[in-house]
């Protein structure tokens, strides 16, 4: 069986949620010569073996023979991971911190919860993975599509 396009990963690339792997200040890393010269901390804002976990470890693996520098990875999990995201917003801006996690920890979270973070705090410099989102209802409802269940509500 040969599974749709849209599910097919070019390398070790997990067809995850809408990734972002946001740096902070990354002018400031950009503008040292001989950047990275030091360990990356990589921020998990959830638990291990998660959607995420799974996403960025197939790069991470690999990044270190282009950068010439270890990753290493620090899962801070907890209140929807505002927990780690607060923890790299206040990480010192030299480009050695980066988060790894989906736009609802950045964007979402700090429009429904107080949180010590703004969107504003991050620079997005990538996306490693992207998903698919479904919408279903049960196969006896009455709605065949989307615009047909939006027309009843």
């Amino acid at each position: 069986m040969t599974r749709p396009k849209q599910f097919r990963t070019p390398g070790r690339v997990f067809l995850g949620g809408w990734i972002v792997l946001a740096l902070l200040a990354g002018p400031a890393a950009g503008a040292e010569k001989d950047y990275p010269n030091r360990i990356i901390t990589l921020i998990n804002p959830y638990a291990p073996g998660g959607g995420i976990d799974f996403a960025y470890r197939g790069i991470i693996d690999i990044l270190p023979d282009y950068l010439g520098q270890k990753i290493v990875v620090s899962h801070k999990p907890g209140a929807v991971g505002s927990i780690g995201t607060a923890q790299a917003a206040k990480a010192k801006p030299d480009g050695y911190t980066l988060l790894a996690g989906s736009t609802s920890h950045v964007n979402l979270v700090p429009a429904t919860r107080r949180v010590p973070y703004t969107p504003s705090d991050f620079v997005s410099v990538g996306t490693f993975a992207k998903a698919i989102s479904v919408f279903s209802v049960e196969k006896d409802a009455p709605w065949k599509t989307l615009a047909e269940f939006v027309a009843d509500a």
